[in-house]
């Protein structure tokens, strides 16, 4: 690959060139291996400067083996010469974090905006005009070239639309990565960022003397979040301010914004602004404004957020308040401008809009429950920063996976880096380059791949949720039948890179989505076809499908070398993934007689997470800790279900599993009833139980068994009624627009 992108590179050199002689003389820096030409900075440059030029020199010397000698004054003035930031003079207007590449006779100068400016038109001159490319995380590629030149008419005035841009994957930790894409990284502009409010007033310090700094929920202060109208509040938060200021005086921004999740102050002033504001973004926004007033020439943002979302009826977010809006409800199968689940945000944005100029938008890049589960937005990942520019947004962050992998990280960050910075991009141009230049001779091969894996989503009508799993996927775009067919492409682009290990190594990582859909898939599908159980053919007795084990070690394994670190945003490495999985299997099916048996259910479950609907309780397969997999949840709802055994049967145990996971609102029923009938009619409680209160925060199956008295009883119906909490517990901090649920997989009788 390496010597066919050489001449890719030289043919398009040489063409440049002529096409510049026509119109030109190009500007030489290195001719047939000599240096003709000099890096010029300021003898007062700063830092940013001289490491601009250290970067331009580094990437000749690369590419010719020549080093371009660094001066800080042109001593001859006909010699060739790049001129960098303050050496190339004033008169170039540059706007923010802009860049300006113009060749004035025998000179390059290479102006630049605030910040990282004049590093950015280094980095554009080597990838636009040298060739150069930073298409991932490590070393750049770099073409090898005897003579090196400039177009010489380059005249190029770069600014950017966005004052932050951000995107969130690994590749975004390589700095050179970050620089060389113009991007940022939040620690380096915030000094708080984020859910800040107990970061500026930490529970553990104030909570025990000053109660009335927290909210009032359900008549009691707790620690979930702050009063906002008690007055001596904002003189602690004003004062952790000042002092996190002192500490990190280059910061641009601060936060000051609520913690992840609901338990908003239900006081009477807090209450009395909200009711005029239209919501709790009205006390939230009051006080801000009251901070950023005290110290007009800082900048804080919030976050529009949930219960925050909506923009305040009478209060305008002050000039130095900057509003982060989250777009967290949409689907992705489709853009934000058009996405129906989308509607809210875009009124939201319209609003928000209307108040401030100051608009950042946190938006969300892949599939938080499953990193590597296959997510195919990226062809909206474009027109979804061109249409959060065209309506005023400054700044985006992308969240996508974070410091782990996950599926088609790469291609995703360099398409979000391409549009922050220039969101009228042509992102279709800027995935093919980085298709065929990333995967090489695999490139065609990737490109059915995705073709395929797009179409099968428009063609399904299937739903790109951020919350979502690929077992709700498994009757649309992520079928057994589908997968087959990804995985027969995947095949050949493996087959194309044979005796690349680079390129080999870059399709196992893109294979990883498919082959963890399909080991997530058989926890659901069983003893079915496409499930990891197998009945023996003399016996019938169910196993383990053979291989299985070594199937998800060379998974367990592969995922580790692709830099795998946690499977979802809950966390999880792939080691803890072998381990559930080695209990999954050691559980393998629970038997008894209500196996397969239909069920009728007197409430709905919530069909976000249907799984096999009510057969889920009767499937003979038990649910591990993830609430998306072979469990039913019932929200603000009892469970009441009958299991017809369809005949009369001595019934002598009822096994039942719960769900604890506090931190997705589910939580252990009140209480449980187990009864039995005859006739469907009248039935008699034999046995009850109340599961262990959750503690809050771990994640737990809570397995109960009910025995019935006297050796059991005679009967055909079973029946077992749940009650699902009425009420969050004391203390507990999540979201005020949900309500508790309970969670329940598998219902045995013996």
């Amino acid at each position: 690959m390496k010597r066919v992108l050489q001449q890719v590179y030289g043919i398009v050199l040489i063409g440049m060139q002529l096409s510049c002689q026509a119109a030109e003389e190009p500007l030489v820096l290195v001719r047939d291996g000599q240096a003709v030409s000099v890096i010029v900075v300021a003898d007062n440059a700063p830092p940013i400067d001289r490491k601009a030029a250290d970067v331009l020199q580094d990437y000749v010397k690369r590419m010719s083996d020549v080093a371009l000698p660094i001066v800080t004054a042109a001593d001859d003035p006909e010699v060739t010469a790049v001129w960098i930031g303050s050496a190339a003079g004033a008169g170039a207007d540059v706007a923010g974090e802009g860049h300006v590449l113009r060749v004035d006779g025998n000179r390059l100068l290479i102006h630049g905006g605030r910040g990282k400016g004049v590093l950015y038109g280094v980095y554009t001159l080597l990838e636009t005009y040298l060739g150069c490319r930073k298409l991932d995380q490590g070393p750049a590629w770099v073409p090898r070239q005897t003579t090196i030149a400039i177009p010489g008419d380059l005249d190029v005035h770069a600014d950017p639309a966005l004052v932050y841009r951000e995107s969130f994957y690994p590749a975004a930790m390589d700095n050179e990565y970050l620089d060389w894409h113009k991007l940022h990284r939040f620690e380096d502009l915030w000094g708080i960022w984020g859910h800040s409010f107990f970061k500026l007033v930490p529970p553990q310090t104030y909570f025990h003397e000053h109660p009335e700094y927290f909210a009032l929920v359900n008549g009691q202060r707790q620690t979930t979040q702050l009063c906002l109208s008690n007055p001596e509040l904002a003189e602690v938060v004003t004062d952790a301010l000042r002092e996190r200021m002192a500490d990190a005086p280059e910061a641009e921004y601060w936060s000051i914004a609520p913690m992840d999740g609901g338990g908003f102050c239900t006081c009477t002033d807090c209450s009395r602004v909200d009711e005029e504001e239209g919501g709790h973004q009205g006390s939230l926004i009051r006080f801000v404004n009251r901070i950023a007033k005290e110290m007009p020439g800082k900048k804080f943002t919030t976050l529009a957020y949930t219960y925050t979302a909506n923009p305040p009826r009478k209060t305008k977010p002050a000039p130095n308040v900057y509003v982060m809006l989250s777009s967290i409800d949409a689907q992705r199968q489709q853009p934000l401008a058009t996405v129906s689940t989308a509607q809210t945000f875009r009124d939201q944005l319209t609003g928000w809009g209307a108040l401030t100029a100051n608009l950042f938008v946190w938006d969300y890049t892949t599939q938080f429950t499953n990193y590597l589960a296959p997510f195919p937005d990226d062809r909206n990942l474009q027109p979804n920063v061109a249409y959060l520019a065209d309506r005023g947004v400054k700044g985006v962050f992308e969240q996508g996976t974070g410091y782990t992998y996950g599926d088609l990280a790469e291609l995703k960050s360099y398409v979000l880096a391409k549009a922050l910075w220039d969101p009228n991009v042509d992102a279709a141009a800027v995935r093919t380059d980085f298709i065929r230049q990333y995967y090489g001779d695999a490139a065609s091969a990737v490109f059915q791949y995705l073709d395929t894996l797009h179409a099968a989503v428009a063609e399904t009508g299937a739903v790109l949720d951020i919350y979502g799993n690929p077992v709700n996927n498994r009757n649309d775009y992520l079928s057994p039948e589908r997968i087959d067919r990804y995985s027969a492409l995947l095949d050949e682009a493996e087959a194309a890179a044979e005796g690349n290990p680079l390129i080999a190594e870059r399709i196992g990582r893109l294979r990883l989505g498919m082959e963890y859909t399909v080991l997530q898939q058989a926890r659901l599908f069983g003893r079915d076809r496409h499930g990891f159980l197998v009945a023996d053919e003399r016996s019938g007795a169910l196993g383990i499908k053979p291989g299985w084990r070594e199937r998800i070690d060379r998974f367990v394994k592969a995922a580790d070398r692709a830099g795998v670190t946690e499977l979802a945003e809950g966390g999880g490495a792939p080691s803890d993934y072998a381990a559930a999985w080695e209990t999954h299997l050691e559980t393998g099916w629970i038997p008894g007689i209500s196996v397969d048996k239909p069920v009728k259910l007197v409430h709905p479950f919530m069909p976000d997470y249907p799984a096999k609907r009510e057969a889920t309780l009767t499937d003979g397969m038990a649910g591990e800790l993830d609430y998306s997999y072979n469990w039913l949840l019932f929200e603000a709802k009892d469970l009441v279900a009958t299991i017809d055994l369809g005949t009369m049967a001595p019934i002598k145990q009822v096994l039942l599993n719960f769900l604890d996971d506090p931190r997705h609102y589910l939580f252990a029923p009140t209480d449980v009833a187990v009864a039995v009938s005859v006739d469907g009619e009248v039935f008699s409680v034999v046995g009850t139980t109340k599961p262990m209160p959750s503690n809050g925060q771990e994640s737990l199956a809570q397995r109960r068994t009910i025995t019935l008295p006297g050796g059991g009883d005679q009967a055909r119906y079973v029946r077992v009624t749940a009650r699902c909490p009425g009420q969050f517990p004391a203390g507990f901090s999540g979201s005020d627009r949900r309500k508790p649920m309970i969670g329940i997989d598998e219902i045995t009788v013996r």
